[in-house]
């Protein structure tokens, strides 16, 4: 019991090692595969068939098709990556890589201080593309501060917040092993809340009750094995670990796939104008709820970044104290606040808010400054966030065999 759980805890953890040396490979996947660009063309589909009613309830609506049609895609991807271990490795760690942009976050960054270097009508563009603001008539100063403003904003929800969301799926999951154990109840009614069969049996109302349950798992597996000429085999894991750990791992994934169609919606629809005031509100509001501890638990880690680089880490905890409540949204100025901080530099954008104080003058050196603290906090957050999963895990663990002891 110990040794395996550790190693489904080891397995999600080299998953997400995994998912982030292909995000530093390749950035991003081409549009025409990408997950998200997915995501987005379902949001505008949908955003289109609901607006109609011009409803807050559109907003549910919307939120619920979005992420059921994107589990029902994912499951099915994965599912048919059971076939072989190896090939679900690949398949759950490219998927995973999509849910969070590491390197092109701190990219989209150094892209726009070549471009200042270069023209500032060049900058002003590629500025546009990463804010909602008019960027046509923003001066050096500005466009600099967008950046870091940007840069440390997604810190959250580009990164952190993903990570953290499959890494409590993949809790959760090993949870529901232990109790499915514990109380002696077979496993897969509770780690298959996202299998095929539910899935199919319960948004398409079709009852599978008078079929095989393993049809679908042969024809995936015929499908694979005909198309992709794998076979099943491991001498890692025995079959029936070999059957949690696919569960356990595709559940993991699909709660960061459901953060990010969120976080996309959100993205997309929760503008507050007259356009999306209703069908957006909901998924904001979900959003804020998403964001509220991983915003937090980044502003801390963003401090520690600060120390270890020698930047002014007193004054980034006293700008994240004073400021992070500045911005409209409830939780972006929880990373912003402290890289204003530890880099000295007021953060403006006009008619909305103002973060830090004006210690140093805006320079195009502070976006390499600020790109250093917001890697450095992202990496710092990975890290513990892995320490927490391992605590928790043994833990649990523990508190196992101590039931067993006590019956």
């Amino acid at each position: 019991m110990i040794f395996f759980t550790l190693k489904l805890v080891f397995f999600l953890i080299a998953i997400i090692a995994i998912s982030l040396l292909i995000d530093y490979l390749i950035a991003e996947l081409p549009i025409k595969i990408h997950p998200v660009v997915f995501i987005g063309n379902s949001i505008s589909y949908f955003t289109k068939k609901y607006i109609r009613l011009n409803s807050y309830f559109s907003g549910v609506l919307l939120t619920t098709s979005v992420v059921l049609i994107a589990i029902l895609l994912f499951t099915l991807i994965l599912e048919i990556a059971t076939i072989n271990l190896f090939l679900f490795i690949l398949v759950s760690s490219l998927i995973l890589s999509t849910t969070f942009s590491f390197k092109l976050l701190l990219s989209s960054a150094m892209d726009i201080k070549l471009d200042l270097l270069e023209d500032i009508n060049k900058a002003r563009k590629s500025m546009s593309y990463l804010v909602s603001r008019d960027t046509s008539v923003l001066s050096e100063k500005l466009i600099i501060s967008a950046t870091i403003e940007t840069l440390s904003e997604n810190i959250t929800d580009s990164v952190v917040s993903p990570i953290i969301y499959y890494l409590f799926g993949g809790l959760i999951a090993i949870l529901l092993t232990i109790l499915a154990i514990t109380s002696h109840v077979h496993i897969d009614p509770i780690l298959n809340i996202f299998s095929l069969e539910n899935i199919i049996q319960n948004i398409f109302h079709i009852n599978l009750s008078g079929v095989n349950s393993n049809i679908l798992n042969t024809i995936i597996n015929d499908f694979a094995y005909n198309i992709l000429h794998l076979k099943h085999q491991t001498y890692i894991f025995n079959d029936i670990e070999l059957h949690v750990l696919y569960q356990v791992t595709i559940f993991s994934i699909l709660i960061a796939i459901t953060y990010r169609c969120i976080n996309t919606l959100d993205a997309m629809v929760g503008y507050k104008n007259e356009k999306f005031s209703k069908i957006g509100y909901f998924p904001a509001k979900l959003d804020d709820i998403l964001n509220y501890i991983p915003s937090r638990f980044a502003s801390v880690n963003t401090v520690i970044a600060a120390i270890i680089l020698k930047m002014n880490y007193k004054n980034s905890k006293k700008i994240l104290k004073r400021d992070s409540k500045n911005c409209q949204s409830p939780n972006s100025g929880f990373t912003i606040a402290p890289v204003a901080g530890a880099l000295n530099i007021q953060l403006e954008k006009k008619n909305n808010y103002i973060i830090g104080n004006e210690n140093e003058k805006l320079a195009i050196d502070h976006i390499d400054k600020a790109v250093k603290i917001s890697k450095l906090s992202i990496l710092i957050s990975i890290i513990i966030l892995i320490a927490i999963l391992l605590v928790l895990t043994l833990l649990l663990i523990i508190i196992y065999y101590y039931y067993l002891l006590a019956n």
